[in-house]
């Protein structure tokens, strides 16, 4: 029942079309590394499989997470671009789902930079889990301002298979308010098809060269809402793009289906060229 309950909050989140700016709706207990709050997933460590895939750490949901590839049970780093500069002030963890046992993340660290993906971070935890629980909240140690976040887990419980982690969030404020450079382009996508975007002010529209795909939406900073429709039916989206409008990750859903987890959409731009699907 709470899962169904997150899943339809999502939902409304993901299809609300109203043009409230994203700043004003998020408060201080919605998760700032969540991608209902525009946080983008730059780096993550391998995973068992899709199921498992990186980003389901941060998707609010503490009954689905992250395993890691077998065997490899060690010092796994998520860098997570934040959607502004931010000052965060707790931290929440989930392990109460975890599928193996002794494969629980244990040590933790997490750092945040100012300054780029790869330089300047500082630490703000060094925590220890207990094993297999919900809701382990902890106050940073300290509190820099930052804008790309840095989860490192250390080790886990025992388990020299697996290690895993369902969810994890982050509470602050935000202090900036930066608007998405234009992303409208070509981006190749995980489904092995071109994916054309043309953003006009605040709305979004293109076509994907996959059984005649069209869209159409709306973005607020770098969240865009959108929804497509293909030869085999339509359904909401919903796309954080990173910050340098170079990469989009989102979930699908068909439609009548939004109470699902959701289908991962993935694309790396190859062109500012907009171009033009073949039908």
């Amino acid at each position: 029942m709470k899962k169904v309950l997150i899943l339809i909050c999502l939902a409304i989140i993901f299809l609300s079309f109203e043009s409230t700016s994203i700043v004003d709706a998020i408060t201080s207990e919605q998760s700032l590394i969540s991608l209902s709050s525009g946080a983008f997933l730059l780096e993550k460590p391998a995973e068992y499989s899709l199921t498992f895939y990186g980003f389901y750490i941060m998707d609010e949901d503490p009954e689905t997470g992250w395993c890691s590839s077998e065997g490899e049970i060690s010092n796994h780093i998520f860098v997570i671009e934040l959607a502004e500069e931010t000052v965060l002030h707790n931290l929440k963890f989930d392990s109460a789902s975890v599928n193996i046992k002794g494969s629980a993340a244990k040590d933790i660290l997490v750092e945040l930079s100012n300054e780029s993906p790869t330089e300047g971070f500082q630490e703000i935890a060094r925590i220890s889990l207990a094993d297999q629980k919900d809701n382990q909240k902890f106050p940073v140690s300290s509190e820099p301002s930052g804008r790309w976040l840095r989860l490192t887990i250390l080790n886990n419980y025992g388990s020299s298979e697996y290690t895993e982690l369902m969810d994890f969030r982050a509470f602050g404020e935000q202090l900036t308010e930066t608007s998405l450079p234009d992303i409208s382009g070509t981006y190749v996508s995980d489904y092995h098809s071109d994916f054309h975007l043309m953003q006009q002010g605040t709305s979004v529209k293109g076509c994907y060269e996959w059984d005649e795909g069209i869209l159409t939406g709306n973005f607020e900073g770098r969240i865009v809402k959108l929804i497509w429709e293909d030869s085999y039916g339509k359904g909401p989206a919903i796309m954080v793009f990173s910050s340098d409008g170079e990469r989009f990750f989102g979930l699908w859903w068909y439609e009548g289906n939004e109470g699902s987890q959701g289908e991962i959409w993935e694309g790396i731009k190859q062109s500012q060229d907009v171009g033009s699907c073949p039908y």
